[in-house]
């Protein structure tokens, strides 16, 4: 049962964290269970059969659908008791919120939007270029201000103050959503 347990957290896309908060276990716990460390007392299965929409004879057998077939307004009380969980500034919070804010309009435009790209056909996958690979200081004390990046067949001489300026313009742009979020 211990591994139906993870498969069912992983299905639903929790951490052990957050499946454990939902059960009112820690992590810890959670892991002894998956792990096979301690088995889940009939009250656990129970308990977790109804928060989660699991259905208990999948859960203690594996025979079966895993999940309940529960209807759409279950499911969307069920993620949102689950968002209220959360902290206030998750992507997901902050998505519904965002959400919640949209006029009738924008409603609209938002579901074409998304016709736009359930009909569109999958771009051809570009391939990755290798990771950026950097080395130290040249050799030469004349052009120790000097570093060398490559990515992939593109290569450029990044001299110590070109590295300042990037930091500097990766700070600033912190620094500006800093004071967005906090309203300055």
């Amino acid at each position: 049962m211990n591994e139906r347990i993870k498969q069912l957290r992983l299905a639903l896309g929790l951490s052990q964290e957050a499946f454990g908060m939902r059960l009112g276990l820690g992590r810890g716990a959670i892991t002894n269970i998956e792990l096979g460390k301690v088995p889940p007392k009939p009250l656990l299965v129970g308990l977790i059969c109804r928060e989660f929409g699991c259905r208990e004879e999948w859960l203690r057998t594996g025979k079966g659908e895993m999940l309940a077939n529960i209807s759409r307004q279950k499911k969307i009380a069920a993620f949102l008791n689950d968002l209220l969980r959360e902290d206030d500034d998750s992507f997901r919070v902050n998505m519904i919120d965002a959400l919640s804010d949209l006029a009738p309009d924008e409603w609209q435009m938002l579901e074409k939007f998304a016709q736009r790209l359930v009909s569109r056909k999958p771009a051809a996958k570009k391939p990755t270029p290798p990771p950026v690979e950097v080395a130290g200081p040249a050799v030469e004390p004349e052009l120790s201000n000097v570093k060398f990046a490559a990515y992939g067949d593109a290569k450029k001489v990044l001299t110590t103050d070109d590295l300042n300026d990037i930091k500097a313009a990766v700070t600033a742009k912190e620094e500006r959503n800093r004071k967005k979020k906090s309203g300055e």
